[in-house]
């Protein structure tokens, strides 16, 4: 893999994927197969708790996983350009893994978005499902939902982290 990644014309796209599913299913590969024909290599890979990959999901352990991954693809692809591409979910942690890596000046090559969404809140309000709890007021949902899913590590604040991001370039 790392002679692949070191072939200094091919751009590299770091591939994050959404909730459903893992790296393998069909539509995903149609797209690693595309950007392939493109000349693009692809490295995608399933989070922990998805796919092939054991353990339990928190925002946490997916950006970590993604950190690892990343490391390793930048170690080896010399001065080939790699970009973040989350899809859906992935959004999430592409946007935080462009904040990190931003603020410790290694900003990623480029960053592409695919159904993202703002954050965690609006995506859960937003959802079909939420259509009974929409009373809710702001305090409530607050406390009765978001401070739940913080306390387990999940934040998945987009819209705040991709403004650093963007300050990286500007």
């Amino acid at each position: 893999m790392e002679k692949l990644l070191s072939v200094e014309k091919y751009p590299i796209i770091f591939y994050l994927h959404g909730n459903s599913f893992d790296r393998t299913t069909g539509h995903r590969v149609e797209l690693y197969n595309v950007l392939n024909k493109l000349d693009f290599q692809v490295v995608a890979f399933d989070y922990r708790g998805y796919g092939d990959s054991d353990g339990n999901p928190t925002e946490g352990g997916l950006v970590n996983d993604s950190r690892l991954v990343y490391d390793y693809v930048k170690r080896h692809s010399g001065n080939n350009t790699v970009v973040l591409w989350g899809h859906s979910m992935g959004t999430g942690v592409a946007t935080k893994l462009a904040m990190d890596l931003s603020l410790e000046g290694q900003a990623p090559d480029g960053l592409i978005l695919e159904s993202p969404f703002n954050n965690l809140r609006d995506a859960i309000m937003g959802h079909l499902l939420s259509i009974p709890l929409r009373w809710m007021s702001e305090e409530m949902i607050q406390t009765y939902i978001m401070q739940p899913l913080r306390s387990v590590g999940l934040d998945m604040t987009s819209d705040k982290r991709i403004v650093k991001w963007v300050a990286y370039y500007f």
